[in-house]
């Protein structure tokens, strides 16, 4: 089960305690009853996204989180080069015969050093399930 984020108040109140005072993440942590990664994780994002104290009382929520919380995934080249064969995938899928292994056999012809089959069959599966 994934956790729940904190709330906003919190997660403006650490960027506020931690760039203003002396305290350390552990008495931060204390403070506003989170755990020490979590101080140290808003306070990472809160650095590399640029934002000057002044700043995070005039963003909105929604737009602090998605600078300070943005997942930061990299997408590899063969993901990539693979995600363009999805839609072909599905209606290949359709016909009488087509099986996931036989389509991943082609895409390995084309793509040598392209992702194994495990990989494609769970790469595919996310793509379907979230389009």
């Amino acid at each position: 089960m994934a956790r729940r984020r904190i709330g906003m108040k919190k997660i403006r109140e650490v960027i506020r305690l931690k760039s203003s005072s002396e305290l350390s993440d552990r008495q931060i942590a204390r403070a506003l009853n989170i755990s020490r990664p979590v101080v140290d994780k808003y306070w990472k994002g809160f650095l590399a996204s640029g934002l000057k104290l002044q700043q995070i009382g005039e963003i909105s929520d929604s737009d602090l989180i998605r600078l300070i919380d943005e997942p930061k995934v990299q997408r590899s080249s063969k993901y990539r080069q693979l995600s363009q064969y999805f839609p072909y995938f599905v209606v290949e899928l359709r016909r009488t015969g087509v099986t996931l292994q036989r389509l991943w056999e082609e895409y390995k012809q084309k793509h040598p050093d392209g992702l194994q089959y495990s990989q494609f069959c769970y790469h595919f599966q996310q793509w379907r399930e979230s389009s």
